[in-house]
This record gives C-alpha cells, structure tokens and sequence, in this order.
C-alpha cells in the first residue's frame, strides 16, 4: 500500500520507530537511504530519531534483500559502494568487479548495477593455527577487526601498521589470537550480553547525553577501540565496547561512581564506565587530543608532546567522528 506525501509523492507505509532503532536502520530495513528517509521526514538531524516516533517510508523500497543471487539495484542518492555491499551480503570488490567500477569510492546515483556474493567482507585463511586475512578494496582496519572480533589497535600493533587509517588493498594482515573468544591463561571472560550494533549505538548515544560528552565523539572512541562490539577481549585484557581495563573498572566503579557494582562484561555497564572514564580524562587533561591518547594507554604516559603512537591513535579516533 502506498501513502500520498505533501508533495503528491508515493510513500510506503509508515514506520514506528522501536527503541534502539537507527535512521540508518530503517533505511536499511526498506531499501532507502538515510538521505531520503531524513528528507522524507524533515529531519534535519539524522543521527537522532526518537523511539516511538512514526516515520513515512519513500516508495521504492520494500524489505530488505536477503540473497545476491542475479539481482539488480538503482543506485539511490547519498548511497556508497560500502552501504549496498553490506546490505546485500556482498563484499565492495565483488559489486566493483561485476560492474566495471574503476574507483569503488565513486558510485553514480540513478546507475543500476549487477548485485554478485562475495562470500563475505574479505578473504581469509588458517594455517599453523593462525589465520591471515587478504585485504579486498575498500575494506578498512575498523572492518577487519570487525569480522574476526579483534580490536583495531591490537590488529594495527600485529601487522606493524603506523597508520590504522591506511590499509593497501592486497595486502596480507596477520590476525592476532585472544579476541573474541579468549577462554585460557586466566584471561577474562568476554561480555555475556547479546546486543545488536543499532542498541550500541543508542547505548553510546544515552550515556554522551548522560555525561555531558560529545556524541560523536563517544561513537568513535568505541568504534575505534572495538568497532561497537560487546564480546571482544583484547590480548591485553581490555574488555568489550569500550575495552575497559578491569583494573579501570574498579577504579571507576569506586571513585568516579560512588561505590558501583557495574559488570565490565556487561555491554550496557561497559559503555557507562568507559564514558564515565572518558568525561574524567577530558575533564582533567590539557586537550581533547590528549584525553584520548589518555584513554588509549593511560594519563601518566602522556607528556608535553604526543608520541608517535598516540598520535595515531587520536588522529584515527578523530577521522571517525565525521561519520557519527
């Protein structure tokens, strides 16, 4: 059933939006874009939607595709190579190769393309007991780290990589051991929750709100810390979304909270403390810049000047914040 917009459009049916819910979300669910979903609605900031509210859905949507099997898509305005592949269960290199597209970071809205599977975001292998992982075009550090539940720095600090935000397609990464799934040597256990990344996301926006931090700011913290993912353990031991310390966790829980008893495996409590640690950081540290390099390897080693990898640390963190 199609519904009559202000402008005489046809718009589907409308969509109430559940808690944890994201624009991009929705758009995903009904094969629009952000973009159109936003102007639909006139709402001038996407990345806030309130739970409850009614959303009018562009036409041209529908559910979102759950196979890759021949099919076809229109590129919509405002959608990236990125988005279409995660959306329909490919990889970028798989829609630029079926579509003789020379730069995946340009796609042409109206152009309809060829949608083929990938198999997955990238290649990877196990040999010996350790796995490598083959860089596909387009893939980042953050999505890597991603799939094989790692976190960004320990994957960075593995491979010798200087750069976290530069990662040649070809490439053949070395996946570190103890991530997702670290069960020997005493290790702590990873988060026991199951969330999705659109409640992490509201999650990392509650906890901004209730601290008084930049929004963005939090999301690219956590993205570049875990990638928003609640199970990972570093090789360190830093733990889930925030990759919380456990001994930060009982500093936090102590002094910053009053005496909480908040579970670091627990993705909701996980976030709460690592924003709680971040508000402190910038409250107590010179800069913003090094608030971060704080967080990332703690006050005490951060001097009059940054060293090498803290920059890298801090200049990844802020690249993130233009995409939240």
């Amino acid at each position: 059933m199609l519904w009559a917009g202000q402008s005489g459009a046809a718009y589907a049916a409308p969509h109430v939006v559940q808690k944890g819910e994201t624009l991009s979300d929705v758009a995903l669910r009904y094969g629009t874009t952000t973009s159109a979903l936003a102007r639909a609605n006139g709402i001038s900031n996407p990345n806030f939607v309130l739970a409850g509210s009614t959303l009018t859905i562009p036409s041209g949507g529908g559910s979102a595709p759950t196979s890759t099997g021949g099919s076809s898509h229109t590129v919509q305005a405002g959608e990236t190579l990125w988005d279409l592949a995660r959306r329909f269960g490919t990889t970028v290199d798989a829609l630029a190769s079926a579509n003789g597209i020379a730069n995946p970071n340009l796609v042409v809205a109206g152009t309809t393309i060829t949608i083929s599977g990938g198999g997955g975001a990238g290649s990877g292998s196990t040999s010996g007991g350790s796995t490598s992982h083959t860089v596909r075009s387009g893939e980042t550090l953050s999505d890597i780290a991603a799939r094989y539940g790692v976190s960004v720095s320990s994957l960075a600090r593995a491979n010798g990589l200087s750069n976290p935000n530069l990662v040649v397609s070809g490439t053949s990464l070395s996946i570190p051991s103890g991530g997702a799934t670290v069960t020997t040597g005493g290790a702590p256990a990873p988060t026991t929750t199951q969330v999705s990344s659109s409640e992490i996301g509201y999650l990392l926006e509650q906890e901004a709100l209730s601290n008084g931090v930049s929004t963005s700011l939090v999301k690219a913290v956590a993205y570049q810390e875990s990638g928003w993912q609640p199970h990972v353990v570093s090789s360190a031991g830093a733990i889930g979304v925030m990759q919380v310390m456990p001994d930060t966790a009982d500093w936090v829980n102590q002094v910053l909270l009053g005496g909480t008893s908040l579970d670091v495996r627990n993705a909701h409590d996980n976030i709460k403390m690592g924003v709680s640690y971040l508000r402190y950081l910038l409250s107590i540290m010179p800069t913003q810049e090094k608030a971060l390099a704080a967080y990332y390897s703690g006050p005490g080693n951060v001097g009059s000047s940054l060293h090498n990898y803290q920059r890298v640390y801090v200049d990844a963190v802020l690249a993130h914040t233009s995409r939240f």
